[in-house]
């Protein structure tokens, strides 16, 4: 098994002279893992395996290992080819990752929707007992408490959607310049005194299409894990930036389309990972803090954002030599939309007398929205599903001012169910209520009714909200429409005089 003869990619492969590897055994080049293949018997055809190693720069690479046998003069020998296949291998494993990201995420979302209804009836029937409840009520105190840790559980799940890139989302065009900026007074205090924060924001970097509370919550959730990793205190670097990306450069990223982005990167001087912790990132509820200080969903978060805005995330990270996560975003040629300030409105009546008709397959959800309509002084009409819903529809005599519906449900689904009422009657109001988007989408004819949506979970007051508010808006408009139809009346009584 002598090396007879070796070539100058070879030698650079192993960090050995080409003299230095002729006439030497394999076995003191190749490491033992490999000689196994070498020394099995031929079997007079060409052979293949891969196997990773350490180059002479130390850094790791896969070659791909070609044994050909051949014949020559009284002694038989092998030719032994070998290829970096570092790019190949590195897209298989990237690829392997995103299935399986994929995969959990699929669980993720269907394990959040059924967790949303549940959390829809704690949090429903927690604040029907707490608005029946006088404050000295010795009770009082521990229904809050179960609700605050609804609310907690429905945070969790509100996280998981995001990883599983089922949440509700509303993109518009948006400055990640501008973002940054309304965050910095926030990152201020969440990162303490111990870190300098500091930014480099390019004012001209093209807008984004994304939801600007999503891409706020990314910022925060990397800044808690660059503060986590200075815990005797350091600096965080935000910049934000241009890029074009050719051919070449896509090519070694898997996901990644040529074309222009706009790049939020995030560095600090903390700690570091190694290539395990990089490995298992985003994986939902890995975490590296003490138990109890992280449920290990943050960057899970971070990744579906990213994800359901069609960016790309890399991260740049050695153990003590800091990490730098950079977020490609694909730039649109629009102006950045403004984001309007939270106003707090005065307190409305939430009673009516008009008739709903409730459309939802979660008996739980269905009966205490039942009970917040009945309060209110509703006429409620139960669907159990969408089926029913068509049938209470068409058989029931009288005006139905509004249509209720979750969206997810068994045989059809709640814009399925919208399309078709409409149908029926035209004139409907639409309320949809959903915490999982599955695939859904609104059919035109739903869309232009200009529905109103509310995620799960929410409360009766949330909902109660949200169903005066349709109506009163259904109402204002029944009013416009009839002074007009007044005014033509008139109009054509003068004429006709």
């Amino acid at each position: 098994r002598r090396i007879v003869y070796a070539n100058r990619t070879f030698s650079e492969l192993t960090s050995h002279q080409v003299s230095e590897i002729v006439g030497k055994d394999v076995s003191e080049i190749l490491t033992p893992s490999r000689l196994a293949s070498l020394y099995a018997p031929d079997t007079g055809a060409a052979e293949q395996n891969e196997f990773e190693c350490v180059g002479p720069d130390g850094k790791k690479r896969w070659l791909e290992l070609g044994k050909s046998p051949f014949r020559g003069g009284r002694e038989g020998g092998a030719v032994l080819t070998f290829r970096d296949v570092t790019q190949r291998k590195e897209m298989e494993l990237e690829l392997f990752h995103s299935q399986k990201m994929e995969a959990v995420g699929r669980l993720a979302g269907g394990v959040a929707h059924d967790f949303n209804n549940l959390l829809t009836a704690v949090l429903g029937y927690s604040g029907l007992l707490l608005s029946r409840m006088n404050e000295g009520d010795p009770h009082r105190r521990e229904l809050l408490q179960i609700r605050k840790a609804s609310e907690q559980a429905a945070t969790l799940v509100e996280q998981l959607l995001t990883f599983s890139r089922k949440q509700i989302s509303q993109a518009r065009a948006v400055s990640l310049s501008n973002i940054v900026s309304d965050t910095a007074r926030m990152l201020k205090r969440l990162i303490g005194e111990d870190v300098m924060l500091s930014s480099e924001l390019d004012e001209e970097v093209p807008s984004i299409m994304a939801d600007p509370g999503q891409v706020q919550q990314i910022i925060l959730n990397l800044a808690i894990n660059a503060r986590d990793a200075m815990p005797e205190g350091g600096s965080l670097t935000i910049i934000t930036e241009e890029l074009l990306v050719d051919e070449s450069e896509a090519a070694r990223i898997h996901g990644l389309v040529p074309g222009l982005y706009s790049v939020l990167r995030m560095k600090d001087t903390g700690c570091g990972m190694d290539e395990y912790v990089k490995s298992h990132l985003f994986d939902p509820f890995f975490t590296t803090k003490e138990s109890g200080k992280g449920t290990g969903l943050g960057l899970s978060t971070v990744y579906g954002i990213v994800q359901q805005s069609g960016g790309t995330i890399l991260v740049d990270s050695q153990p003590d030599q800091g990490t730098c996560v950079s977020i490609l975003f694909p730039s649109v040629a629009l102006e950045p939309e403004l984001i309007p300030a939270v106003r707090i409105e005065k307190e409305i009546s939430f009673k009516g007398d008009e008739t709903i008709l409730l459309v939802e397959d979660d008996m739980g959800v269905r009966s205490m929205l039942k009970e917040v309509l009945d309060r209110g002084g509703y006429r409620t009409l139960e669907a159990k599903d969408g089926r029913h819903a068509l049938e209470l529809s068409r058989t029931f005599d009288g005006d139905i001012d509004l249509l209720v519906t979750d969206v997810v449900m068994p045989h059809m689904g709640g814009t399925e169910v919208a399309q078709e009422i409409l149908l029926q009657r035209p004139d409907i109001e639409i309320l949809i209520m959903s915490g999982y988007l599955h695939n859904a989408s609104i059919p035109e004819s739903v869309a232009s009714r200009e529905y109103v949506f509310i995620p799960k979970p929410f409360s009766p007051q949330e909902f109660s909200e949200a169903v005066r508010k349709i109506l009163d808006r259904r109402a204002s408009r029944i009013k416009r429409l009839s002074s007009v139809v007044q005014s033509l009346a008139g109009l054509a009584r003068r004429r006709s005089g």
